[in-house]
């Protein structure tokens, strides 16, 4: 008996239980369960038991089986690395085109500010103009 308490389990099967009415008045019906949907799911989730104090191990990958995920992740690890440049370059690119184009507003701004100066400048030289001629035009005639 103990040695069937080691053996691997067998989850593929499925359990029946029974309901029939029995001398005593109890009522027992039979059902069928499916405990797994299939047994291939259950197998490729399954570790091996030893006998062994029962142990729970895994066994590991053979070194071939390991060479297609060294090189998977090498290239997911390179394509990181030029993810990662292209983002600090493109930073740095932003920053310098954003610190020129500050540059450019201000001294439009400044440019602004110094010809609305010489348009006031002008409309107060244009109406003196006016003033004068409006001046000369009454002498002339009066």
């Amino acid at each position: 008996m103990s040695s069937d308490i080691y053996a691997k389990p067998d989850f593929s099967k499925k359990v029946r239980y029974n309901r029939k009415v029995q001398e005593d008045k109890v009522e027992w019906e039979e059902r069928e369960v499916d405990i797994y949907e299939s047994a291939e799911a259950l197998r490729d989730d399954h570790t091996d038991f030893h006998s062994e104090g029962g142990a729970h191990t895994e066994k590991p990958p053979a070194a071939v089986q390991r060479k297609p995920f060294r090189a998977a992740a090498l290239c997911l690890g390179v394509l990181c690395f030029l993810m990662i440049t292209g983002i600090i370059f493109f930073f740095i690119q932003f920053t310098l085109e954003k610190d020129e184009l500050q540059t450019r507003y201000d001294r439009l701004s400044d440019s602004c500010s110094q010809l609305q100066g010489k348009i006031s400048d002008m409309a107060v030289n244009n109406s003196q103009l006016r003033d004068e001629v409006k001046q000369l035009k009454d002498k002339i005639e009066g």
